[in-house]
């Protein structure tokens, strides 16, 4: 430890901001999936099933609501605006605060509707209105930090909001449940974000009374204009990663939305993982793209994605055990749809690389067409297949849409940079078989040797191999 602390004061301020978000991250994740466990044995599937479907309305009516301002313009506005920050965070958040002012009017007017169609409580919706108007301030603010390397603050906000409204929700479920208390689910959620409202409000009046600026014409034309194609992307994407939860709850019920959205949250521990990777990995990509080194970055690619092939392969072998550590019995008949989400999460890892090289090229406009693609055809699979086959045939239609948002990405890459970067056949035959490794697992769920065996032979392979893997972590991450 003291030799790490050494090395960790040596190196860049940039490595350093690096290694401290991935561990933000890597903590904020763990902490949601330590909840797992809690949640699934104090509240029903239907009240699980509550928090699943507030969290995937709140993803999809962010980007509209905030106008994207959050993600879209704010990083490159760092630079333009670089003696004016705070005024531009000040005047963009006014204008999300407007823009979720005209969506409070409108839920008003049509507030049955809203009801029929989100299947939230009014408190929940009441939240859920007001998260998305004073949230935003949380993440101009996470934005401003990272950009000025202010690593430390950044941190220990992130591992705030992740570790205080779980423990205080999980608290007043307890409670609740003690005193017989019915419907979990909306005890939860209230809880839950409450107390990320609260922590947001004192962020959101911080950057108010700093940056002063709350019309301003110019910036708000700024921003909207790099802002607006984002938020067809951002609701595209969003749709695509959680419209299969909502269309279960619509057609077979909360309950089974409940376990579907809890299978998914542990299927993404692998995701944890790639996450960390591909925060060390976009700037090397950067830097080969600019040097074009495209031979290099195979090299470099190839590995990566076969380290995380395994790690799918093995998080789906450990399936049953991992069930049984993290839910109850009412989830264990769901360990068949592992194997489709993890194979569809490592999808997701190939779009990232894709994507890293269209946003070297700032081509956010290509990436918008192909996620507005697989989300269409997302919705259409799922609408078509749950109602035949019941609610686990989402985990594969996810998996065919992440397929297709992968090739629909690799193709754009083609087009922009107008000739073969990298060898694109290559990686989806390594996608192919790490998918038939995945989904044959089903087969191995009922006899444990055999499946154990497989996980021995995989673990003596990447020991064996232990040499090449640590060359490759010091050369390259």
């Amino acid at each position: 430890m003291i030799n790490f602390f050494r090395k960790y004061k040596l190196l860049p301020i940039q490595t350093k901001a690096s290694i401290a978000y991935t561990f933000a991250s890597l903590v904020s994740k763990g902490i949601n999936i330590i909840t797992i466990p809690i949640f699934t044995r104090l509240m029903t599937t239907y009240e699980v099933g509550i928090g699943a479907t507030y969290t995937s309305w709140y993803n999809i009516l962010y980007s509209i609501v905030t106008l994207s301002l959050c993600s879209g313009s704010l990083n490159i506005a760092m630079m333009d605006y670089k003696n004016q920050r705070g005024a531009y965070q000040s005047a963009c958040l006014t204008l999300s605060t407007i823009s979720g002012g005209v969506f409070v009017f409108i839920y008003l007017i049509f507030e049955k509707q809203f009801h029929k169609i989100f299947m939230l409580d009014s408190p929940v919706m009441l939240i859920l209105i007001i998260s998305l108007i004073i949230n935003p301030a949380l993440d101009f603010w996470y934005t401003r930090q990272r950009y000025e390397y202010k690593y430390f603050s950044s941190v220990i906000v992130t591992i705030l909001v992740a570790v205080l409204p779980a423990i205080v929700s999980v608290l007043c479920v307890i409670v609740a449940k003690s005193n017989d208390a019915t419907n979990l689910g909306n005890i939860k959620v209230l809880s839950q974000n409450i107390i990320i409202i609260g922590i947001s409000l004192v962020f959101y009046i911080i950057l108010m009374v700093k940056g002063r600026c709350y019309i301003n014409i110019s910036m708000w034309k700024y921003a909207l204009q790099l802002s607006i194609p984002l938020i067809i992307h951002g609701l595209a994407k969003n749709v695509l990663d959680v419209s299969d939860r909502l269309m279960i709850s619509y057609m077979c019920g909360k309950s089974y939305a409940g376990i579907y959205g809890s299978i998914y949250s542990l299927s993404m521990i692998s995701l944890i993982l790639w996450n960390a990777i591909n925060a060390s990995l976009i700037p090397v990509t950067f830097e080969k793209l600019e040097r074009k080194q495209y031979r290099e970055l195979n090299r470099m690619l190839y590995p990566v994605i076969l380290f995380f092939g395994i790690t799918s392969v093995v998080v789906t072998l450990f399936a049953p055990e991992i069930l049984a550590i993290f839910t109850t019995k009412e989830y264990y008949s769901a360990v068949y749809l592992v194997p489709a989400l993890c194979a569809g999460i490592f999808f997701s890892s190939l779009y990232n690389i894709y994507g890293n090289m269209l946003l070297f090229k700032k081509k956010t406009v290509n990436i918008m067409f192909a996620s507005i693609v697989a989300a269409l055809v997302n919705i259409g699979l799922n609408f078509a297949f749950i109602r035949i086959f019941g609610y686990m045939s989402a985990a594969y239609t996810t998996l065919l849409s992440f397929i297709l948002l992968a090739i629909g990405q690799g193709i754009m890459v083609r087009v922009v940079y107008k000739k073969k970067i990298i060898r694109d056949e290559l990686f989806f035959l390594l996608a192919m078989i790490i998918t038939v490794a995945c989904l044959v697992c089903n087969l191995l769920y009922n006899y444990m040797f055999l499946r154990f065996f497989v996980i021995f032979i995989i673990l003596v392979s990447l020991f064996a191999n232990r040499k090449k893997i640590l060359d490759f972590k010091n050369k390259y991450i």
